[in-house]
């Protein structure tokens, strides 16, 4: 993959500022986000897959697409807001009901919501935040961006993106940057995420 796209950070705040107003929309993309979901990862998440502890802290457990391997993310107090804000509507719809799938089908009780209508919720949040070009997977390049800039390790990133093979990782060491940026991109993705 010679030509990486991904969210710069301005395009990334406006695109949080886009999807904040579906809470659908803000859960689903903030978790892709931390955790360098694929999209079938995202809508194969059960409610089964989170733990959540009295301080707000939790962790979800992803199993990855590529791999077979299943891991666990730490979730912060601002996920489990977006997390809250989206089980209130969630209960409210008919296939809500006892559905095991976070985001559940609008025709099926037993079923997720499908990949094609995450992608439509994607090109409709980058339209409000004015971003042209851009695919859904776009956010898991984001994500490994962002901490390569945060002066993650490649190790790190290979991790926190499920890959099998660092070969895979390795296409994102040209953002490695100066320890300065390195500590700039920290500061701001703590600010986001």
């Amino acid at each position: 993959m010679n030509n990486i796209r991904y969210l710069d950070e301005e395009e990334l705040e406006r695109f949080g500022r886009a999807a904040k107003k579906n809470p659908l929309h803000a859960l689903a993309f903030h978790l892709m986000i931390i955790g360098g979901l694929r999209v079938a990862e995202l809508i194969n998440i059960r409610l089964e897959h989170f733990k959540w502890d009295s301080g707000g802290d939790g962790e979800l457990w992803v199993e990855r697409v590529k791999g077979g391997l299943k891991q666990h993310l730490d979730l912060a107090p601002e996920t489990k807001q977006k997390f809250n804000r989206w089980m209130r509507i969630r209960k409210k719809l008919k296939t809500g009901r006892n559905n095991p799938y976070l985001f559940p089908s609008r025709l099926s009780r037993s079923r997720s919501r499908s990949r094609d209508s995450f992608q439509q919720a994607f090109k409709e949040v980058c339209g409000k935040a004015g971003i042209e070009n851009r695919s859904i997977h776009d956010l898991r390049h984001t994500t490994a961006v962002l901490l390569i800039l945060q002066g993650k390790s490649l190790a790190a990133v290979r991790n926190q993106l499920g890959h099998s093979q660092i070969s895979s990782t390795e296409q994102y060491l040209k953002f490695i940057k100066t320890k300065e940026e390195s500590e700039e991109a920290s500061q701001y993705l703590s600010g986001l995420l």
